[in-house]
């Protein structure tokens, strides 16, 4: 009864005579309030992305400029609301078929081409209707449609495109797998195997083993070419006929030798119960020219059984300018000679110790209640999985160029792209981890390790305006659509070295493009005093996940975005927004709780793991050293319009991997945010350590 009175009414008011025009007012009317509830329906979308309050005052101001124009205030205002609705409304009618139908698309897995073709017949109908609200002669209508709706579904992301140089394929570069390691122990017999366990540092490498007993005179290979760790161990007791030849060294392999300077036994259970041995005249000399001799042109490693710092030092002063490395068996906390090389090899001589503190100060990851999957990937499970290939963008035809990747030494240099499968119901369950690159930097007088976190999820799924801003006609990647197929994220915790123990005195959260620092002792006494006030924001969930830790006080606390995965020293439940440009973001409620963030069952695994790197430490290796995509994607319009946004490739391409200082802003004791530069304002400096 209300419709058919509303109806009358509007009647009412049309000019006489009736007849056909009659019909043709009814028709523009409708038109315009069904265009009218399209614009309405789309501000939902728009203002989850740019805020309701902003959403709302450009609305206002639309909806003024069109009662201006209705109500003939000016020939001009009617002219240039006719201009700009034609434009302004028809992309409001796309987002609002996309919030309301997108639904009904997504099921049938419509192209790229497809989808452009199904957002220009939406953009031309919403135009038209328009339009004939305005004009009589829908002829002229229908050819203005026809014009607009390309020129802005195909010519406006190729416009926005044009300032943007983003691209899925990387150039060439060396990529290092291979490890071809030697073994130098002193003449003469050394103790027996005690254990002929060696699990090495890190998986993925394709290692070679040989190992030599070094001579006055002449040296002797006793063990050429082996995959095999244990007999490297049964080789470096110094016992055994001499072979002849030398190893094949590959040209593609790093070559490292180990120099077992004090003869220390093949394997052992307590490191550090080990006596420390002095050293010899002259050794340092000696022990460069056997090294010299065996493998020409290869990286030095030295394992010294030695607390000694001086005599450490002298072998440290000699190797440095070498590009080789020495580290002190009882320290290094590798329990065979064989761990020892791979890990002097990939890692820095301080890699241990440096992982023990990282276990220790670990984030305690808290995850919103809507994320999908509440655990990172150990990467190399995830390989292992069956889940990725590897595409090679620059091969043409004979199907899609992808082959299975079952582990990092199956990954060649570009131009290549990672593609990561959904997950489907029968795949193998991947283990959890996260992963540190520890970084020392000397600040003053004083020095400093950043602990840099990483953890990897198989997909980012944004979300950013309810789908409806990524959806036909409007995939413009990193502006209307930031969902990608991978993600990598994390954040830094900052220690000072120079005390008696490791001091923290920073924590730098990672937030997309954002790095926000907190003081160390500012964030623990406000998680604290949070803690403990039962009248604070904190959910029960949140104070049950923290009450159950023994070390939650010791440690950063890290609200992870639901699939953004972007970190936060604080929950919100929405709506929610990054912590310095206030751009909206996903809920970060801490709901549900990382498995390892209990200390016992992390210890028990290992779930913090080192970044594969090489040359000591220096140089990213294996997956970490790959500057591909991680994850597909495919893009027409010069890569303006694509089925997702660019992934993050590894970390170590990363700007927060090279530099671990760089903020871009901070949060004071006030809790007030500020960004580096505004207003002329630079960031500050790092905060003192305090007495623990």
């Amino acid at each position: 009864m209300m419709l058919d009175a509303w109806l009358q009414a509007q009647v009412a008011k049309l000019p006489q005579p009736l007849g056909g025009k009659l019909e043709r007012e009814l028709a523009k009317r409708w038109v315009a309030l069904a265009l009218a509830l399209l614009a309405l329906l789309s501000t939902i979308p728009i203002a989850s992305v740019i805020g309701w309050g902003t959403t709302l005052l450009a609305a206002l101001g639309l909806a003024a400029l069109v009662a201006l124009a209705i109500v003939g205030w000016s020939e001009y205002c009617t002219a240039l609301v006719v201009v700009l609705g034609a434009i302004v409304l028809p992309w409001l009618a796309l987002i609002s078929f996309n919030f309301a139908l997108g639904w009904l698309l997504r099921p049938l897995g419509l192209g790229l081409r497809a989808s452009l073709v199904v957002a220009g017949i939406v953009f031309a109908a919403a135009a038209f209707g328009y339009l004939t609200v305005w004009k009589e002669r829908r002829v002229a209508a229908l050819v203005v449609a026809l014009v607009l709706a390309p020129a802005n579904v195909v010519g406006l992301p190729l416009l926005i495109a044009s300032g943007k140089h983003e691209s899925a394929v990387v150039a060439s570069q060396p990529y290092v797998s291979k490890l071809d390691l030697a073994i130098v122990v002193p003449g003469g017999a050394t103790a027996p195997v005690a254990s002929a366990a060696s699990a090495g540092p890190s998986r993925g490498w394709d290692v070679r083993w040989s190992v030599a007993r070094a001579g006055d005179a002449t040296s002797a290979w006793l063990l050429l070419d082996s995959s095999d760790p244990d007999a490297a161990l049964a080789a470096a007791s110094g016992a055994g006929a001499p072979l002849p030849g030398a190893p094949a060294w590959r040209a593609d392999a790093d070559r490292v030798v180990l120099l077992d300077v004090d003869g220390t036994p093949p394997a052992f259970e307590d490191p550090a119960a080990l006596p420390s041995l002095p050293g010899r005249d002259g050794e340092v000399a000696r022990w460069l020219r056997i090294a010299g001799q065996l493998a020409p042109g290869a990286q030095v490693a030295a394992l010294l059984q030695t607390t000694d710092r001086a005599r450490l030092d002298a072998w440290r002063r000699r190797l440095d300018p070498l590009g080789g490395s020495v580290a002190s068996v009882q320290r290094l906390g590798s329990r065979s000679l064989a761990d020892a090389a791979q890990l002097l090899a990939v890692q820095a001589p301080g890699a241990s110790e440096e992982l023990a503190l990282a276990t220790r100060y670990r984030p305690i990851l808290l995850f919103d209640r809507g994320e999908r999957r509440p655990s990172p990937f150990d990467v190399d499970d995830f390989f292992a999985s069956g889940r990725v290939s590897l595409c090679h963008d620059d091969q043409i035809g004979g199907g899609d160029n992808c082959e299975a990747v079952l582990s990092a030494s199956a990954l060649t240099s570009g131009p290549t792209h990672l593609r990561i499968r959904p997950a489907r119901r029968g795949d193998p369950v991947v283990a959890s981890a996260i992963y540190v690159h520890p970084t020392t930097r000397t600040e003053g007088a004083r020095t400093l390790l950043f602990l840099d976190y990483w953890w990897y999820l198989d997909d980012n799924p944004a979300r950013v305006g309810h789908g409806a801003t990524c959806g036909v006609g409007l995939s413009m990647p990193g502006i209307t659509c930031f969902d990608h197929p991978s993600d990598w994220e994390g954040m830094t915790i900052v220690l000072d070295m120079d005390g008696d123990v490791a001091t923290p005195i920073a924590v730098q959260y990672a937030q997309h493009k954002e790095v926000v620092r907190y003081a160390w002792a500012e964030l623990q006494a406000r998680w604290a005093r949070w803690r403990t006030d039962p009248r604070s924001f904190l959910s029960r969930q949140v104070r049950r996940h923290l009450d159950m830790l023994d070390d939650a006080a010791d440690r950063p606390v890290a609200f992870v975005g639901a699939g953004t995965h972007a970190t936060y020293a604080r929950p919100c439940t929405g709506p929610c927004h990054q912590t310095l440009d206030r751009t909206t973001e996903n809920r970060y409620g801490g709901e549900s709780a990382w498995t390892f963030d209990d200390t016992a069952s992390c210890v028990e695994v290992a779930c913090v793991r080192p970044l594969p790197t090489r040359h000591g430490g220096r140089d990213a290796a294996l997956w970490n050293a790959y500057a591909g995509v991680w994850g597909d994607r495919h893009c027409i319009l010069k890569g303006a319009y694509c089925t997702a946004e660019l992934s993050p490739s590894a970390p170590s391409t990363q700007v927060r991997y090279r530099d671990p200082e760089r903020i871009t802003g901070w949060v004071d004791a006030d809790e007030h945010a500020h960004r580096c530069g505004g207003d002329g304002v630079a960031c500050p400096a790092l905060p003192p350590a305090q007495a623990r």
